[in-house]
């Protein structure tokens, strides 16, 4: 299903959840009902039918609520609809999305507590997922999502003059747990050995943010797992097997902090960990971190990030496995063996003093990357702003690794 037919069902979902009235003066709030509203598509093949909606209190009339919930309005309109619209809760049993990729039913969507531009909270029981390629077929169901604390007052205001996108939504909480899916692979044939379907599983899903006014202040995210399995015969399935991997798995963590008042930034524990393979873990403290008015657009929010400077960052390499199974693949791919391999590229590490032009800063990092090679246990590499924190926005006036090394001193140390 294309990505601009779900972003128009998710935002007229998002909508009838709970956009809420900014303003005084809006019609006697009255409990609303609807039936089969069929919500606009880009492509004629696409189609999102909301079952049945009821909405306590709602600050709309059935006409207006049907208008703002079937994305017939220009989103000026739209947005300036949404804007009047609150309810004690919105209830939606059942939304149906259909393609000739597949398609989705949605289960019971309840928003509570909207009011000002605010949810309190938002549940989905689940989805039943499936997905078509030709004469194939796969699918599975998705699991229960909760979200607390949505706030999209600023971005309704944004969009009302003209701004495009949901910048400056917030969200406390979210809680996903998880799905469990099969989507056939296109480049291989339904009657390969194995079959044609990927598997994909998540497991949960959590998140936390915390705000000072509009500004983050702290956030946590974490991904307890996610798996997908590659058809046998695929490209991507043969590949995972000759490097010696029957799936591809990723777990993640991070967290990170801000003062407002610094508009300083602290990111630690950000980690993507292949069990089994390797783990990646990175850190950084960022300055002047602002939050620009989503009325400015996204050239105001670009514009905020290329002044956002870097005062260091990190990166820790541990692995369990992964790079002795590189070098296998890599030296089969030679046709030689992962022992003489190895031996190359230590060699080749002496050279990386020059190539930095820093020789002293080059034998550090490649006496690190030697013995991560010779023993790879882990690889630790940071760099850090020499004086003032650098804007991201002078990045691009750096153009060689001596260039670099005037901004930023580098430290490496392997097996640590």
């Amino acid at each position: 299903m294309q990505r601009k037919h779900l972003r128009n069902a998710a935002f007229s979902v998002l909508a009838v959840a709970g956009l809420s009235a900014l303003g005084a003066g809006v019609a006697l709030a009255a409990d609303v009902s609807l039936d089969n509203v069929s919500v606009k598509s880009s492509r004629p093949d696409q189609t999102v039918v909301i079952k049945h909606l009821d909405a306590k209190n709602s600050s709309l009339s059935a006409d207006d609520l049907r208008k703002l919930v079937s994305g017939e309005l220009a989103p000026k309109d739209e947005a300036a609809l949404a804007a009047k619209f609150s309810a004690d809760s919105v209830t939606i049993p059942e939304i149906d999305a259909t393609g000739p990729k597949g398609g989705a039913t949605i289960h019971d969507v309840v928003a509570t507590g909207v009011a000002a531009g605010k949810i309190a909270k938002l549940d989905v029981a689940g989805a039943d997922i499936v997905a078509k390629d030709g004469d194939s077929q796969g699918g599975g169901k998705a699991g229960k999502l909760h979200v607390e604390g949505i706030d999209l007052s600023s971005s309704l205001a944004a969009m009302q003059g003209g701004a495009q996108g949901l910048a400056g939504a917030r969200v406390s909480d979210l809680k996903f747990d998880g799905l469990d899916a099969t989507f056939p692979d296109a480049q291989t044939p339904k009657g390969a050995p194995g079959g044609n379907l990927a598997h994909l599983v998540v497991g949960a899903v959590t998140a936390h943010r915390d705000y000072d006014g509009d500004y983050p202040t702290k956030g946590t995210f974490d991904v307890a797992d996610a798996k997908i399995t590659f058809p046998p015969a695929s490209k991507a399935g043969a590949s995972l097997k000759a490097f010696g991997y029957d799936a591809f798995e990723v777990k993640m963590h991070g967290e990170g902090a801000c003062t407002k008042a610094d508009k300083a930034c602290h990111l630690d524990g950000f980690k993507v960990d292949w069990p089994g393979a390797i783990a990646l873990a990175f850190s950084g403290d960022f300055g002047n971190v602002t939050t620009p008015d989503p009325a400015g657009g996204k050239d105001a929010q670009m514009k905020a990030m290329m002044a956002e400077t870097i005062g260091a960052l990190g990166i820790r390499i541990d692995n369990s496995g992964f790079v002795e199974k590189a070098l296998a693949f890599a030296a089969a791919q030679k046709h030689t063996n992962a022992a003489a391999l190895k031996g190359q590229l230590m060699q080749m590490t002496a050279m990386i003093p020059m190539m930095l032009g820093d020789p002293e800063t080059g034998k550090k990092l490649g006496d690190a990357v030697s013995a991560f090679l010779a023993a790879p246990k882990n690889l630790s590499v940071t760099v850090k702003a020499k004086g003032a924190p650098v804007a991201i926005g002078d990045l691009k006036s750096i153009s060689s690794p001596a260039q670099a090394l005037a901004k930023f001193s580098l430290d490496a140390q392997a097996n640590q």
